[in-house]
């Protein structure tokens, strides 16, 4: 456990504009022309930025034309969580290509850690959130349910980070046994993607809702009081993402009913359901936006479709107890708004 918990504080700090934007305290008093100097020094972080503050959501459009407009029409709160969650990937991500692969089982075609699957239900739960937090307004604001949302899982990858081979075999024990990926963690290594994305987002300076929110998204009940709205909100769209296969959580257990999680904040499953084709339409866009399908052919739209017939595929495939079972496998959804049924499990 001390091993683990040293690997994950050896991850790279964040990087300096980052830094500094964190460190500004009172952003009510923030000078907004020193942040948007600050995020124009990396002309790529600014495409980010732009990119996301351009969505149809914000009303904005295509008036935005520079990182300091931006933050007079958003606040500096909001663009300064747009840059967390940009940043906080780019680490990530930069992190992960500096590891030796051989060995370890990965991908779709795998039980191991599906790291490319696992951006994709991260930003899945941002989006989720985000709408969530649309619906119901009054218990966190949208900016920072996105980026509680992006953030909430970030420990298990740590974890994968710090020791990959390890958390291969880890996630193959969960999908075979049919448990969630943090009691796997604790049966083996002690410690789960909770204590480590408490350790990643303490040392990171991260937002105290935030941190809030990768320590108890899976027990919301047990968040602080002054962030348990936010942190319910992130549980609610983590089920919803799990339920309707968007992305790679590594969790295998039934997802449940939801009713609780609904209960939390005031939401039928009803409603979560009928935002889910909204929910997926947003989180094809936000996957570029974020740099994660810079290449992708085709309405990012259509990309997301694929992807959540080839999870509940494999959810199915887990549940049959046979990897690769003939007469399962990944086609194409008739319709953006036809979401999968839940599988048996």
């Amino acid at each position: 456990m001390a091993a683990l918990l040293d690997g994950v504080d050896a991850l790279p700090a964040l990087p300096p504009i980052a830094r500094e934007l964190m460190a500004m305290g009172d952003l009510e008093q923030a000078d907004i022309g020193e942040v948007a100097r600050l995020i124009e020094l990396d002309p790529g972080l600014s495409a980010k930025v732009l990119a996301m503050c351009r969505a149809a959501h914000t009303g904005l459009g295509g008036r935005v034309g520079t990182v300091r407009h931006a933050a007079v029409m958003l606040g500096v709160d909001c663009i300064r969580r747009l840059v967390l969650s940009a940043q906080v990937c780019e680490v990530l991500r930069e992190q992960a290509a500096t590891l030796d692969d051989s060995g370890r089982t990965m991908g779709l075609g795998d039980d191991g850690f599906d790291r490319d699957g696992f951006w994709v239900h991260s930003v899945a739960v941002a989006c989720a959130s985000e709408r969530l937090s649309r619906r119901l307004p009054g218990l966190a604001p949208p900016e920072r349910a996105f980026v509680a949302g992006l953030l909430h899982g970030v420990g298990r990858l740590a974890l994968e980070l710090v020791a990959p081979r390890a958390m291969s075999r880890l996630m193959l024990l969960a999908s075979r046994a049919g448990i969630s990926g943090a009691e796997a963690e604790r049966r083996v290594l002690g410690i789960d993607l909770h204590d480590a994305g408490r350790r990643l987002g303490e040392r990171w300076g991260l937002p105290g809702d935030v941190i809030a929110t990768m320590a108890s998204h899976d027990d919301s009940a047990g968040a602080p009081d002054e962030h348990a709205d936010l942190v319910g909100i992130v549980a609610l769209a983590k089920w919803a993402a799990r339920r309707y296969h968007l992305g790679w959580s590594g969790d295998w257990h039934d997802p449940g009913d939801g009713l609780a999680a609904c209960a939390r904040v005031g939401l039928s499953r009803a409603a979560v359901r009928a935002m889910i084709p909204e929910i997926v339409s947003v989180c094809g866009r936000r996957m570029g936006d974020l740099g994660f399908w810079a290449a992708v052919e085709g309405p990012p739209e259509a990309a997301m479709a694929v992807l959540i017939a080839e999870q509940a595929n494999r959810r199915l495939a887990a549940a049959q107890g046979k990897k690769g079972r003939p007469g399962v496998t990944v086609r194409q959804m008739p319709a953006m708004g036809e979401i999968p049924a839940p599988s048996s499990r």
